[in-house]
């Protein structure tokens, strides 16, 4: 079970660029966006990578290794050295291994993506989680609202509300995609979600979930983990 958490929920602790060994080609198109650069930011394990590529001609090519689909960021600024956040120049896609092309439109952030494995289902997914989450982080505010008010029952009450909610949602979104889509390149992304980002991991509940999944997905998580116990 300590693998298993470690492996869902330990944060990189640290940055490096994307080693020779490729198995992943991204090639972009920026119809109407002038840049000099693009950078990707993935994981491989505890490690996050950064790696970027030259604009010629409203086009980058991207090359790198990635263990297992998940969510990736692609940028028009290096985050390692820039001092300010630009969302309008980041882009999120579903990077799996294989060759992606990734068209932008009007803003970088706008894109369509074609031939990533399990982007469809990815896409498909967080369609379906956007008015759920909406939702959750409409009554976190709310309870923070309430907080700032000193009106301690009323927060509490909605606190309570927002819990069983997120649980609920969660469940019934990510736990059920993972369910009827266990082969899918989504699936770790799945329960990336399903797990949340606090440290009450509920490991025996996640653990008939991972055990779904596919050998490949889990042997490369459990690999990279043991690399850096």
């Amino acid at each position: 079970m300590k693998k298993l958490l470690w492996v869902l929920f330990m944060a990189a602790p640290f940055m490096a660029f994307a080693q020779k060994q490729t198995n992943f080609e991204i090639r972009g198109k920026l119809d109407s966006i002038d840049v000099p650069m693009v950078y990707i930011v993935h994981g491989q394990g505890y490690t996050r990578i950064i790696d970027s590529a030259r604009v010629n001609n409203h086009a980058y090519n991207l090359k790198g290794y990635v263990q297992v689909g998940q969510q990736t960021m692609l940028m028009t600024y290096n985050m390692s050295t820039s001092k300010e956040f630009h969302a309008d120049g980041l882009a999120l896609i579903f990077l799996s291994p294989g060759k992606s092309i990734v068209r932008h439109g009007k803003e970088f952030r706008n894109v369509t993506v074609t031939g990533s494995a399990g982007y469809s289902d990815y896409k498909a997914l967080i369609t379906i989680a956007k008015p759920y989450e909406q939702k959750n982080e409409a009554l976190k505010t709310r309870t923070y609202q309430l907080l700032k008010q000193n009106d301690t029952l009323e927060a509490n009450n909605t606190s309570a509300e927002q819990i069983v909610f997120e649980q609920r949602f969660m469940d019934n979104v990510y736990g059920s995609f993972i369910k009827q889509h266990p082969q899918s390149p989504a699936a770790f992304f799945a329960l990336q979600k399903l797990a949340g980002t606090g440290h009450n991991v509920d490991g025996p509940k996640l653990k008939p979930y991972f055990d779904l999944l596919p050998e490949s997905v889990k042997e490369a998580k459990m690999e990279s983990c043991l690399k850096r116990s």
